[in-house]
């Protein structure tokens, strides 16, 4: 009986399995690495794509002419993993020249730079926000609001975000970057006085809410705030906050108003009176600490004059 070909049974590949094949692939790229070590260098060459991206040992440090190639080319996905800071020896210029070349990309990045914001590298992440705010299309303001809110990074990604916000100044940021204030605020808070009127007030709309969470984090994040601009409005509600039913509140509005240097003898009466009336420890010692500082200022005026 003769058998044709479509009859046949289907055969097992010859030669090593895929887990095999797999072991021996790792450890080729231990013993690279191992040998790169030895001679005081490492690979030069991208051993494989997955390999490279996932073991930092093996990543390939780039250069100026890699970054203005991906850039001809527009390659996306080249750009993007350039902003990588493990990628250029902790060359600052370099780094630059990778945001520069995504930045220079415009309209096309924004999509490829958005889905950037949820990588694994942080420098990456923080720097997709960055470019974003450069490129300045509108599609971006939706996902660098969300990138504020993001609990596993504390640094990189939510000042990214708030400084691309400043950049792109849709109100739509005004709230989130208030929720985000206390979080970061001596970046976020210079952002919103960014925008204006419109982002002090919604700042100082906190200081009056029935939520002592919300009033007590408003109060700390005054404290970066130029208070010298909005003198007026400022102090009226953080010296009214110097008797406020929680105490947090009244300790971070008497913080507040010591960092503002402003406001002149009716600021120092309002926290002595405040201070005669303290009933928390905490924030009497605080307010105590404050009023030192104004006794050793007179002092110092009165032994110069």
């Amino acid at each position: 009986m003769t058998t044709e070909p479509n009859d046949q049974l289907v055969q097992r590949p010859s030669g090593p399995s895929l887990r095999v094949r797999a072991s021996r692939r790792s450890t080729l790229l231990l013993k690279l690495h191992h040998l790169g070590s030895s001679l005081g260098t490492l690979p030069t060459a991208e051993v494989s794509r997955k390999g490279d991206y996932d073991m930092p040992f093996l990543r390939r440090q780039l250069g100026p002419a890699d970054i203005e190639r991906m850039a001809v080319k527009r390659d996306m996905v080249g750009l993007i993993r350039a902003l990588d800071d493990t990628r250029h020896g902790s060359s600052p210029e370099l780094m630059q020249h990778a945001l520069e070349a995504v930045i220079s990309v415009g309209g096309p990045a924004v999509e490829p730079l958005i889905a950037a914001l949820n990588g694994r590298s942080l420098s990456v992440r923080a720097n997709a926000a960055v470019a974003l705010g450069h490129i300045g299309d509108a599609r971006a303001v939706k996902p660098l609001v969300a990138a504020l809110r993001v609990e596993d990074d504390p640094y990189y990604l939510r000042q990214g975000a708030a400084r691309a916000l400043r950049m792109l100044r849709d109100p739509r940021a005004i709230e989130p970057l208030c929720d985000a204030a206390p979080m970061d605020a001596y970046v976020v808070v210079p952002v919103l006085e960014q925008f204006g009127d419109a982002g002090v007030t919604a700042l100082l709309a906190r200081l009056k809410s029935r939520d002592s969470s919300e009033r007590r984090l408003a109060a700390y994040a005054l404290q970066f705030l130029q208070i010298e601009t909005n003198q007026a409005r400022c102090l009226g509600l953080l010296i009214a906050a110097l008797q406020d039913e929680d105490s947090s509140v009244r300790m971070n509005a008497a913080d507040a108003l010591h960092h503002s240097r402003v406001g002149g003898k009716a600021v120092e009466d309002a926290l002595r009176a405040a201070y005669a009336a303290e009933q928390d420890l905490n924030t009497r010692l605080k307010m105590g600490a404050i009023l030192n500082d104004y006794d050793e200022d007179h002092t110092s005026e009165a032994s110069w004059s």
